[in-house]
């Protein structure tokens, strides 16, 4: 594979997809990050440092909500998915799923 064929998959959106959710999750998280990021050093520029102190407090106050709503959702799913899985295991068999509707 040539150098630009590598450049050109990595800048395309096609394999976002391929990629697993937990990947895409922590790579939203580090995106946002950057946006908050970005933009407390753009402020910090423009209208000084206590400007740049209220968007990064901001920032830490939206991040703590998230982790005190998502923490315990993951948590709770990673218990509750693989039993209720298991419950219904039988009640789906293989050859109901793909039926083609006549």
């Amino acid at each position: 594979m040539k150098f630009w064929q590598t450049i050109r998959r990595f800048l395309s959106t096609a394999w976002i997809a391929e990629v697993a959710w937990p990947l895409r999750i922590v790579r939203g998280v580090l995106a946002l990050y950057l946006v908050f990021g970005l933009t407390s050093a753009v402020v910090w520029l423009g209208f000084g440092r206590s400007a740049e102190k209220q968007v990064v407090d901001v920032a830490e106050r939206l991040n703590t909500i998230a982790l005190i709503f998502l923490v315990p959702l993951f948590l709770f799913a990673l218990i509750v998915v693989p039993l209720h899985r298991r419950k219904f295991a039988g009640f789906i068999s293989t050859q109901d799923r793909d039926r083609p509707k006549s």
